[in-house]
């Protein structure tokens, strides 16, 4: 090392003349800084080694040195607060960084020892700080170049997940899609049959991001494939998740992928519905004076075993009847207030409210009437409130408000996916 530079920071009181014995027996050259000036300097890269000298009572200078720490460490130094008699200082916090040490009461001898393995430090504080700096700079492009190719996935999964119908002869659709990633791993997908018929479905696949984004590319061309495959009056939708279960299990997919699936095909004209689940949460109907019914339908999430089976409930929409599908990212909206137990074992909401009202006389369908037990119990729920006074539609705009403040709060969300046709006859 050349030239040893010491910039000494005074903080209310002169320098200790055995530091200043101290630089002379190392030979530094040594500049005198009050800690004003020091936390103003956007520069402190002139010395290699620093020295803040605190007054006895050094508690009001706690905060000035934490700042003085911060803008050290955007190039460490070697760094000693001394305190010329008393007690010695209380240690302060300070970016890991940046090599603190605390001292009081040093002659010049010790002093000079100190500074002396201060300015040794340098060199390798130097490297050490530009490694970082280089490392830094390489996570940065890296992560820009990872948030530009999940733009790009992003854009293709639009694309390719076309957007819903607005509403087919007297079926009126409400649809929200919100994603915790750039891409989803949930499916809609609102498309006609025949002049009829319109399927829909409603598909959550394994996982998060990019490997569930990739998962329904695969399930949308194979849903697709089930319905072209298909004569609309004659199929049922247990056909169109048997399907599914056999394409992916033929795809041999890796990780063993599998997806939690509703699909439900509709008379537009009529309002009849056929509807199968496979370990989705339960439909639910919201009947035009405000009543709710969950359609509980056997079947496995499919992916999961080769000759799985899916029951089909069969049902009919009146004037102003809605009915709703859901992903099981409702469980962080709908369960909140403490409405209801939380899920356990991966239980969905629909299969806690089930648990907590008892089933209903009929095997297929369990009636979440107004009785004292869901005023009690779900009703609490403000979502679940919203649906049965205000339908599907305002259900849906709380269910989107509530993600993107959980969002925004940095609370734990999932891929929220919801639609709710509702079926309005002319007349």
């Amino acid at each position: 090392m050349a030239t040893k530079r010491l910039q000494i920071i005074l903080a209310g009181q002169d320098a200790p003349e055995a530091l200043t014995r101290a630089v002379q027996r190392v030979g530094a050259q040594a500049s005198y800084w009050p800690l004003k000036r020091a936390l103003q300097a956007e520069d402190h890269a002139a010395a290699d080694a620093i020295v803040i000298v605190v007054p006895r009572d050094a508690r009001k200078q706690s905060h000035a040195l934490r700042v003085l720490f911060d803008r050290i460490a955007e190039d460490p130094r070697a760094t000693l607060v001394l305190k010329p008699e008393g007690e010695c200082v209380t240690k302060v916090s300070h970016p890991p960084s940046v090599p603190v040490s605390f001292a009081c009461d040093l002659d010049d001898a010790d002093l000079a020892v100190r500074l002396q393995t201060m300015f040794e430090m340098r060199s390798s504080l130097r490297t050490l700080h530009r490694g970082a700096v280089d490392r830094g700079r390489e996570k940065a492009e890296v992560m820009r170049r990872y948030q530009n190719q999940m733009r790009i996935a992003q854009q293709v999964q639009r694309e390719l997940m076309t957007e819903p119908l607005a509403g087919v002869g007297a079926l009126r659709f409400s649809t929200v899609s919100r994603s915790v990633d750039y891409v989803s791993g949930d499916i809609l997908d609102v498309a006609h049959i025949d002049d009829e018929h319109v399927g829909i479905a409603v598909v959550d696949a394994t996982g998060h991001g990019l490997p569930a984004a990739l998962l329904t590319v695969f399930i949308k061309r194979a849903l697709r494939g089930v319905r072209e495959n298909g004569a609309a009056p004659n199929w049922s939708p247990a056909d169109v998740l048997t399907r599914l279960n056999a394409e992916l299990f033929e795809a041999e997919l890796s990780d063993c992928p599998f997806v939690a699936a509703t699909y439900a095909v509709v008379n537009v004209n009529e309002g009849t519905v056929q509807l199968a689940r496979g370990g989705a949460p339960y439909p639910i109907i919201r009947r035009a004076n405000g009543s709710l019914e969950q359609i509980r339908t056997d079947g496995m999430v499919v992916g999961v075993v080769p000759d799985a089976t899916y029951e089909v409930a069969t049902l009919s929409l009146e004037a102003d009847d809605e009915l709703v599908l859901y992903t099981d990212g409702l469980d962080h909206i709908a369960l909140t207030n403490g409405a209801l137990p939380a899920p356990t074992n991966g239980a969905t909401t629909s299969e806690v409210m089930a648990a907590t009202l008892g089933d209903a006389d009929n095997a297929s369908t369990a009636l979440l009437t107004e009785t004292a037990t869901l005023d009690a119990q779900a009703a609490q729920s403000p979502w679940f409130k919203t649906l049965r006074a205000d339908g599907g539609a305002a259900a849906l705009e709380y269910a989107a408000a509530r993600f993107d403040t959980l969002r925004r709060m940095g609370s734990e969300v999932d891929d929220l996916t919801l639609v709710a046709a509702r079926f309005r006859p002319a007349g």
